[in-house]
């Protein structure tokens, strides 16, 4: 379910913002949501805290904790429902919107390559994001001989780079475009994963912790910035079947993130050896997003309306 929300956003929001922002607006929906992911992980142990301080034991504590977001996630469903539309004209109830208007989903899109270009370009940030938030802590502990606080903030700063790091990327997206078309936003894709990718194995090889903090922060700017700007792209690719594509690249995060993970829970391998492998793969799928055309004509208002992407700034 949260994994679905997270694309019924990115839809909505490429439905009801004009093309020359819809990356902006993806990028700084989907960042905020990324936000959310660290900022749960530093209230979250606190409410549990609190409920213990009650008297509760530790296993009623952890599920009486979970009621808060659950209560939260219920409040913001009723405001969404209530205050939103579906599109800038109004509901689909209000603009005679019908089944027969209605298209099937169309499966065939599967076979567009620029569809699985974006899952990889996507794994290699969003999923590299989600690894690196379960085990940085760890690694700064081991490799640095941090104590858990002190990793444990370290760790956070890179979530918190969510605060402007992506809505960066995909306000970068929008310039790019608007100056290039999509053949800019695609190089510049290619290049925030470059520098990503050599971000990490300049963290991965850090001999100090003065220098894997400036690494950390130097990849973890360039990998949000990715996500963003794949997100600037996703909108355009196929103009009729954006929810399904929105859906197929976010789900190649997930699977970019299971797959680090395995990565780092093999005995035989070291995170240093993780990290490096990582780095070497996410430029190699940076060089498959150079060669990859998304579009070779611009991007304008009237090519938009005609696909019925425009819609309220």
């Amino acid at each position: 379910m949260i994994g679905a929300s997270f694309v019924i956003t990115q839809f909505h929001t490429s439905m009801m913002f004009a093309p020359n922002i819809k990356g902006t607006a993806n990028a700084i929906t989907g960042g905020w949501g990324n936000l959310g992911g660290g900022v749960t992980n530093m209230v979250m142990p606190l409410i549990f805290a609190a409920i213990v301080s009650f008297g509760y034991t530790k296993a009623e504590a952890w599920r009486y904790a979970m009621i808060v977001p659950g209560v939260m996630m219920l409040i913001i469903a009723f405001l969404y429902n209530k205050y939103t539309k579906d599109t800038p004209e109004g509901n689909y109830d209000e603009i005679g919107h019908t089944k027969t208007q209605s298209s099937k989903t169309d499966w065939s899109v599967l076979a567009d390559w620029r569809i699985w270009a974006l899952t990889l370009a996507y794994a290699m940030c969003f999923g590299m994001e989600l690894t690196f938030d379960n085990v940085a802590s760890l690694h700064f502990v081991d490799t640095f001989h941090l104590n858990q606080s002190s990793a444990g903030f370290w760790a956070g700063i890179f979530g918190f780079m969510n605060l402007f790091a992506r809505a960066l990327g995909g306000i970068a997206s929008d310039k790019a475009g608007k100056k290039f078309g999509m053949r800019g936003k695609g190089l510049l894709l290619a290049g925030v994963l470059l520098l990503e990718g050599l971000g990490l194995i300049l963290f991965a090889k850090s001999g100090s912790l003065p220098i894997a903090i400036l690494s950390m922060l130097t990849f973890a700017m360039f990998l949000k910035m990715s996500n963003g700007a794949t997100y600037g792209i996703v909108p355009f690719v196929n103009a009729k079947n954006v929810g399904l594509v929105s859906g197929i690249v976010g789900a190649g995060g997930n699977l970019g993130g299971m797959l680090f993970g395995f990565l780092f829970k093999s005995t035989s391998v070291t995170y240093v050896e993780a990290f490096t492998y990582i780095g070497y793969t996410v430029i190699v799928v940076s060089v498959i997003v150079l060669v990859t055309r998304f579009q070779k004509k611009p991007i304008t208002d009237e090519q938009s309306e005609k696909s019925g992407l425009v819609g309220a700034v």
